[in-house]
């Protein structure tokens, strides 16, 4: 069974970590952490006694979460061998592409539309260095 600490662990060392920084954006950015331990969704998987440690995923998703570097890094145990992270970002993060770990490489970036809002949104699909799509 997924334990909530094994789940949100990352989420701790990082905010441990942003801490030093500002402390009115840590406090905002633990009530987010809040809000997600509350998901039922993450509660009910978290409680399935089917999970097991070495479950993974094909996809990984993230919105808006953390540096395309720290999201690949606190989620790689998690991944499937021939799995592929998706990251939903504002516009195309030349920045944390050029700092992705070398590990992980990028694979496609997909301009994104979103109805009633005027600004650029794109989904970064990026896998393991070496994997090659089935």
């Amino acid at each position: 069974m997924a334990e909530l600490a094994t789940i949100a662990r990352p989420y701790a060392e990082a905010l441990f970590k942003a801490a030093g920084a500002d402390m009115d954006e840590t406090a905002a950015w633990l009530d987010e952490l809040a809000a997600i331990a509350l998901n039922e969704q993450l509660q009910q998987f978290a409680g399935d006694p089917g999970v097991t440690a070495t479950q993974t995923f094909d996809v990984i998703g993230s919105r808006a979460f953390a540096s395309l570097h720290d999201f690949t890094q606190w989620s790689v145990g998690a991944l499937a061998p021939s799995g592929v992270w998706m990251a939903m970002k504002g516009r195309v993060p030349d920045d944390e592409l050029a700092e992705l770990p070398v590990g992980v490489r990028l694979f496609h970036v997909e301009p994104l539309v979103v109805p009633g809002l005027d600004a650029q949104r794109c989904l970064v699909w990026m896998r393991p260095a070496g994997v090659e799509p089935n």
